[in-house]
């Protein structure tokens, strides 16, 4: 997907080449249901790591989305202190929003293409899992 990866701003939330939506592949319904608009960094994790196990993510996708800065021990005295919070891994947040945000800050920078097609693939298997659009398994 790459470079022609969007996130529309219409409220459909599909990710994909602009003007066409993900429709849900055959085995979809099979994936994991998450509210993941109220999810823990924890949450997420294990999410990560179900969705690897059954084929949806790659080795460097799975790095991606089980990379929480929350997690991180030393998170209070390093990110936290620069952005002034506390690591809270408990607390629910919106994953979907989160990534949308982070495919929006790589699609500004086209020049590695290789992390925006990573992050448009995971946005679209947390869409799936969401109950929000559709994905395949990797092959």
């Amino acid at each position: 997907m790459g470079r022609g990866s969007a996130v529309s701003g219409d409220g459909a939330d599909n990710v994909g080449v602009k003007g066409q939506e993900h429709r849900p592949p055959p085995g979809a319904s099979a994936m994991p249901r998450r509210d993941l608009r109220r999810i823990t960094a924890w949450e997420l994790v294990r999410l990560g790591r179900e969705l690897y196990v059954a084929g949806h993510l790659n080795d460097e996708e799975l790095a991606l989305l089980t990379r929480q800065p929350d997690l991180h021990p030393a998170f209070d005295r390093t990110i936290g202190a620069l952005i002034g919070e506390r690591a809270d891994p408990d607390r629910r947040r919106d994953a979907i929003a989160a990534w949308e945000s982070r495919l929006r800050f790589h699609q500004s920078y086209p020049d590695d293409a290789a992390p925006t097609k990573h992050i448009s693939h995971v946005l679209t298997i947390l869409h799936a899992v969401s109950g929000e659009g559709g994905t395949d398994r990797r092959s």
